[in-house]
């Protein structure tokens, strides 16, 4: 492990992008986010179901943001909105676990690739996701 107070000059730059799922007031935005400190270029999400939003018509899996996504800067977070959260929750299959498999190229580096897994079960009790009717 370095010292902190080594200089970032001599340190390994690498790019670390995320899939991850947000639930804030009431909807729910899939987040892709490079959370290193390089660039990611090439930027592809595969899921492993169809993500089914906004009430049901619209195949946001299908977005071709994670088909193609030519750069991610460090730092870069890009908010999807998917769905409102009663209604993505209360349409069980649509809310079904998923795995998203997040890859990307980096400068002298081979191909990227990792695995998140969702289950939006858990957001089911929160008291913002409950619908108030």
């Amino acid at each position: 492990m370095k010292d902190s107070t080594s200089s970032s000059a001599g340190r390994d730059r690498c790019a670390e992008v995320v899939l991850d799922v947000d639930v804030d007031d009431d909807r729910v935005h899939l987040v892709l986010a490079n959370c290193g400190d390089a660039v990611a270029t090439d930027v592809r999400v595969k899921f492993s179901r169809v993500l089914i939003g906004i009430g049901g018509s619209l195949e946001v899996s299908g977005l071709p943001v994670f088909a193609r996504l030519g750069v991610l800067r460090p730092g870069r977070v890009l908010r999807i909105f998917w769905d409102a959260a009663p209604s993505l929750l209360a349409r069980g299959e649509h809310a079904a676990p998923f795995v998203a498999t997040v890859s990307w190229q980096e400068r002298s580096r081979p191909r990227q690739q990792v695995n998140y897994h969702h289950d939006l079960s858990i957001y089911k009790n929160w008291p913002a996701c409950l619908d108030p009717a």
